[in-house]
């Protein structure tokens, strides 16, 4: 049933959006707004398509923080392969974090993906801390 549950969430989630990210832009690419699509990494030998999703000035570091929204399904994975049905311990997040981030973006675009804070409402830890992340409902 927990194997179950978890596919359950994990086709739901992959039907919606698989990957979202912050990234940092420096003072030449201020023009971008939210709603813009641009391309930013490769997966598969196809460059990854994202949607802003929001955009904030950092005026004390000279940048602009922008959120992104892959546009489409990246690949189809599990929500976790041993059955795990919290989050914060899942393969699906460890994937992104860590096989996907080092295929999908070059050392220069890594630097560029800041960590993310989020809230965890489900699973042991109540605060989590990604690069790459699946948005939630409840954003």
């Amino acid at each position: 049933m927990k194997k179950f549950l978890a596919m359950i969430i994990s086709v739901v989630m992959m039907l919606g959006v698989l990957a979202g990210c912050y990234n940092d832009y420096r003072l030449k690419e201020f023009d971008i707004e939210v709603g813009d699509k641009i391309t930013f990494g490769k997966y598969q030998d196809e460059k990854i398509e994202w949607e802003v999703l929001s955009r904030h000035f950092l005026p004390n570091e000279g940048k602009v923080r922008v959120q992104l929204l892959s546009k489409y399904a990246l690949d189809c994975k599990p929500f976790d392969e041993d059955g795990v049905t919290s989050w914060d311990e899942c393969s699906l997040r460890e994937w992104l974090n860590n096989d996907f981030y080092n295929e999908a973006f070059s050392k220069k675009e890594q630097k560029q993906i800041v960590d993310t804070t989020y809230f965890n409402y489900i699973g042991d830890s109540r605060y989590l801390t990604d690069k790459v992340y699946l948005m939630s409902l409840l954003w």
